[in-house]
């Protein structure tokens, strides 16, 4: 915030990137930005920057060896400016030490979200959860750890119905990563 004129003013500026690769439907890209939008909004009294977000649309980066998909995308994700980043894919991701395709990761500033996992699910609910996972890659990439809280959107979630059980960000996790979003602003 900085002073104009004697009052305090919430500066603009751009915060966040949003990378969707390959053929995500434009209606759904939509719809995550939107669901993030509205819950970094939910925080803006406590944000020192009120967040943009912007969107770049890239291919899927070449992948030779399944299980290096986190090694290649966050190698991508490197190049995209912005001060957190997140791509969503359509592609799998697999995770050689549990040994199963999982909704995606983030740490560092980077993550990815993979819709793979909920191509299944009706419409309906595949935006919901989605709209859901979406916040905690997010957290994720704000580098906001896994939640114990069970009923906290950024608790783990082993099956994609798991999603359905959250609803919210729990207390303790929404003030780290207002502390977490407003110190990637400073940097």
């Amino acid at each position: 915030m900085e002073k104009l004129d004697g009052a305090l003013v919430k500066m603009r500026k751009p915060l966040i990137t949003l990378v969707i690769y390959g053929q995500i439907n434009h209606d759904l890209s939509n719809y995550l930005k939107e669901s993030l939008y509205n819950f970094l909004r939910s925080m803006d009294d406590d944000l020192k920057y009120t967040p943009e977000i912007s969107v770049v649309k890239k291919p899927n980066p070449k992948l030779e060896k399944k299980g290096k998909e986190e090694e290649v995308f966050l190698r991508d994700l490197d190049s995209v400016s912005g001060k957190i980043v997140v791509g969503i894919t359509g592609k799998g991701i697999y995770d050689n030490y549990i040994s199963r395709n999982i909704f995606g990761f983030g740490r560092g500033g980077n993550g990815l979200l993979s819709s793979h996992r909920f191509r299944k699910s009706t419409q309906r609910k595949m935006r919901e959860r989605l709209g859901k996972e979406i916040i905690k890659i997010f957290g994720l990439a704000a580098d906001v750890r896994h939640c114990f809280h069970g009923n906290c959107i950024l608790s783990y979630h082993r099956r994609v119905k798991d999603l359905d059980r959250n609803h919210r960000v729990c207390e303790n996790c929404t003030k780290k990563l207002i502390q977490n979003i407003n110190q990637y602003m400073e940097d």
